[in-house]
């Protein structure tokens, strides 16, 4: 990493706690590249301990990097938005300080969603990337026998009422 000094009006312009735009502007690219590295260190850190994330969970963090990487290739713009998000540097810190096992499958799973939000802001197409992996996919949903003598139409299912043993539905199995 390269080292970027700040001018010396800049820094006075801190000093005085009423930054210019020019001095916002540097701030927010030094708080970017400290998130870029934070999110390299992350994948470093999936791709280094095989044994301490279960694998589904590191083979969806690497779908979900993918997908990051293509909405980056669309439109930057989404995703340093995405990336500069405050709750980002927050969830980024403590996935990267937390232990091994659970605690850092649960971080990972945050993962998803920042990537997705990117992606919609550069305008991906996510059923694209569903049908790529078939695991991110809902299920497909069960089609509803059509009612009798009207074609074409699905049967509603009925209400039952609240407290009737049918609402409490099948025993459970042991």
């Amino acid at each position: 990493m390269t080292p970027a000094p700040l001018p010396s009006a800049l820094l006075t312009q801190l000093a005085r706690t009423r930054p210019g735009s020019a001095c916002t502007a540097a701030l927010r690219t030094g708080l970017h590249a400290r998130r870029l590295l934070l999110l390299k260190s992350l994948l470093t850190r999936v791709d280094r301990q095989r044994t301490g994330t279960d694998p589904f969970t590191r083979e969806r963090f690497h779908r979900h990097w993918a997908l990051l990487e293509h909405a980056e290739r669309r439109d930057p713009a989404a995703v340093r938005d995405a990336v500069d998000y405050p709750l980002t540097g927050a969830w980024l810190a403590g996935a990267l300080t937390a232990p091994e096992g659970p605690s850092l499958d649960r971080h990972l799973a945050y993962f998803g969603g920042m990537a997705a939000t990117a992606a919609v802001r550069a305008g991906c197409d996510l059923r694209a990337h569903a049908r790529r992996s078939r695991r991110c996919a809902p299920p497909p949903r069960p089609r509803r026998p059509a009612l009798p003598g009207a074609p074409g139409r699905a049967a509603r299912p009925t209400a039952v009422p609240y407290g009737s043993p049918e609402a409490a539905g099948p025993a459970p199995s042991c």
